[in-house]
């Protein structure tokens, strides 16, 4: 029998561009469609057949901690979240993972079709949701091999080369887990704390450790929330329920 379904939800930030949205609370306790950001994004989980939910906190631990005490569920602290960015919070989580597992950021919200489809694709080690879109200069943006895999994953290159954005949401295997380990521990053992996770997923995949795919999410409407206007956009595309 296969190992159950992990994930991981890393929520470690303060949220400091949304605060005048978030009234103090955590960014992802904002509620949206008569749930929080996190609590919609584990009920999501559950549905999927994930049994095996790590959290990474920060900011407001003992919050979480209070609110999210189901026997599925299990808190993991990151002690660094002031000085460091979200690299540190996935190597925080890398001990308690053992199985093939789904990456995502408590304040990412989505249809619940692309991460069922993210869930039933065909095996991969490492695979990517992303929006074939046009991009803007921010977003996570990414190129493609001849192959299909992935070549570039970053901010910094030029929007008119991109292919799409990566949403920050992932499936990767159990085979990736020793990939992934001596990867996130190369980048940090460079001192590079404030690096994004793709940072080290650039590094797999120009040493040809990891060759990730990518899983088109079509015209399936998701969002990142930064900032108030993000928050805005996602209420619009999941309304509160009539």
């Amino acid at each position: 029998m296969p190992a159950p379904l992990q994930a991981v939800v890393l929520a470690a930030g303060i949220g400091n561009r949304i605060a005048s949205a978030s009234n103090g609370l955590p960014k992802s306790y904002l509620p949206l469609a008569g749930e929080t950001l996190l609590s919609r994004n584990l009920r999501l989980l559950r549905a999927i057949g994930v049994s095996n939910i790590i959290i990474v906190t920060g900011h407001q631990h003992d919050r979480f901690a209070a609110d999210f005490s189901a026997p599925d569920t299990h808190l993991v602290f990151n002690p660094f979240f002031q000085s460091s960015n979200v690299l540190v919070s996935f190597w925080c989580a890398l001990p308690h993972l053992s199985s093939d597992f789904i990456y995502l950021h408590a304040d990412t919200v989505f249809d619940p079709a692309i991460l069922s489809n993210l869930a039933a694709a065909p095996p991969a080690t490492a695979l990517l949701a992303a929006d074939r879109k046009t991009c803007a200069e921010e977003e996570m943006k990414y190129t493609l091999k001849p192959d299909g895999t992935v070549a570039l994953l970053n901010k910094t290159m030029p929007p008119a080369e991109s292919r799409g954005e990566f949403l920050g949401l992932a499936r990767f295997s159990a085979a990736a887990l020793p990939i992934l380990r001596s990867g996130v521990h190369r980048v940090l053992a460079r001192g590079e704390f404030h690096s994004f996770f793709e940072a080290a997923l650039q590094e797999m995949i120009n040493l040809g450790d990891l060759q990730p795919a990518i899983m088109d999410t079509g015209t399936l409407p998701w969002r990142e929330i930064d900032f108030p206007e993000d928050y805005e956009a996602a209420r619009a595309l999941f309304p509160d329920p009539s």
